[in-house]
Formats: C-alpha cells, sequence, structure tokens
C-alpha cells in the first residue's frame, strides 16, 4: 500500500533547515575558536619575539656602533698611509752626501774633478703604453683621489719617468785609471750606469793631461719602480764624507 503524503514541500524545506541549523552553530562555533586560538597563538607568538627583540636591542645597537668606529678608524688608516706614502716618497731622491761619497770612494789620484752637476733626464727606457694609463683615465681618476694620493700620483708622473744623473767634468793624467775607476763605479749600488761622454787631450800635444766629460745615472729612489729593496736601501746609507777633495763643485 503507497502512503500519501499530504504535507507541502515547504514544510519538509523548513525542517531540513531546523535540522541543519544546529550543525551549521556548531560549525561556526568551531571556526570562530580556531580563529581566536590561531590569533592568541600569533599574539603570544609576537610578544615572544618583540621580547627577544628587546633583549637582542642593545647588542645591536652597541654592534652597530662599534661598526661605524670601525669605519671612522679604517678611513683614517687610509687617509694616513696615503700621506705616509706621500711624505716617503717625497724622500726619494738619493742624498747628495751619499752621491759625492759615492763618487770619491776609490777615486785614483790621478782623476780631478773640476765640475760636478746633478740633474734629470727622461729614463732610456720608458714604462711600456699598456702599463700606463691613458690621459682621459689619469684625469679622471686624479680628480676623485685624495689630496694625498693625488699629489703622489701627480709626483709619481713627474718623477717616475725621470732619472737623476751626475755630469762630471775633469781631468786625468792616467786614461787607464780613469776607465777603471768608471768601470769600479758601474758596480757600486748606487749607480746604474756609467758613461764616458768624451776624453782628449789637455793643452799640447805632448802633455799627458787629459780632460775628460762623463755622466753617472743613478739607481731610482726609495718608492719608484726599479728602486732598491729596504735591505739593500739600508746598505747604501753610509756617513757624511769629512772632506771632499779639492777642485770639486756642486
Amino acid at each position: 500500500m503507497q502512503d500519501i503524503d499530504f504535507l507541502p514541500a515547504e514544510y519538509f524545506q523548513r525542517r531540513a533547515r531546523r535540522q541543519a541549523r544546529p550543525w551549521r552553530i556548531a560549525v561556526v562555533t568551531l571556526v570562530a575558536a580556531l580563529a581566536a586560538g590561531a590569533a592568541a597563538g600569533q599574539y603570544l607568538q609576537r610578544q615572544r619575539l618583540q621580547a627577544e627583540l628587546d633583549a637582542l636591542l642593545p647588542a645591536y645597537q652597541l654592534a652597530t656602533a662599534q661598526q661605524q668606529r670601525l669605519a671612522q678608524l679604517q678611513a683614517r688608516l687610509h687617509s694616513g698611509q696615503q700621506t705616509a706614502e706621500l711624505l716617503a716618497y717625497l724622500q726619494h731622491p738619493w742624498p747628495r752626501t751619499q752621491i759625492l761619497r759615492a763618487l770619491v770612494d776609490g777615486l785614483p789620484e790621478q782623476v780631478v774633478f773640476e765640475q760636478l752637476r746633478i740633474g734629470r733626464q727622461k729614463r732610456s727606457v720608458q714604462q711600456s703604453a699598456e702599463s700606463r694609463p691613458s690621459s682621459a683615465e689619469q684625469k679622471e681618476d686624479l680628480s676623485k683621489l685624495p689630496p694625498a694620493q693625488r699629489d703622489l700620483r701627480a709626483l709619481r708622473e713627474e718623477c717616475d719617468t725621470t732619472e737623476v744623473y751626475v755630469r762630471i767634468v775633469g781631468a786625468a793624467s792616467d786614461s787607464a785609471a780613469l776607465y777603471a775607476w768608471l768601470a769600479t763605479l758601474g758596480k757600486h749600488r748606487l749607480i746604474a750606469r756609467t758613461e764616458l761622454v768624451s776624453i782628449e787631450i789637455a793643452g799640447q800635444t805632448d802633455s799627458k793631461l787629459m780632460r775628460f766629460e762623463a755622466v753617472v745615472v743613478l739607481v731610482p729612489g726609495y718608492g719608484q719602480p726599479g728602486s732598491p729593496m729596504p735591505a739593500e736601501t739600508g746598505q747604501l746609507a753610509g756617513p757624511t764624507p769629512a772632506q771632499v777633495l779639492p777642485g770639486q763643485h756642486h
């Protein structure tokens, strides 16, 4: 026998909604509880992280201050090094006393100086074009460099391309002694090379006295390309000669 339900469909829909309402309330309540728990957990986590941040803040501030102090000290050290390099390079010309001592040590009696002239001339071996910066690069670099480093660069461009020489005019009564002295002088640590420019008989043809002109080129000074190492530089130093041979002029 088939049951016949005379109730309208709207009735069944309202009953279904009434039955589902408790589940909806439960689900909403559960979601709200989970959200509240998550919010509470995030709040506690934030409070913990804030406490840790507050604890680390003094150490961070101290490290930041020390880092700034270190940067200032490094900048001062760099500036001091540049000034020291400039002052050291200003001392690169060999003292005249050392030059004179190198010339007169071992000078034979047969050789007499009449005139000495110390000057600068272009190096015979120049720096290769590949290792030299272009003019545009030099100007650009100089405009960006600190004053001490800029002055040092300018001095190097002026002095490192030249060499110091001594032009000697004198007389010799024995040519063999003159040649031997020049050969010995060329082996001196302070001397790069020697050259006998001219030699001729002085006065009458029967005279043994000869006039000569020689050029002595010095090794680069301290801080220049090709300069002696510090140990060799110390060996070059010596006491000032107590006496200079008669007839010598500077």
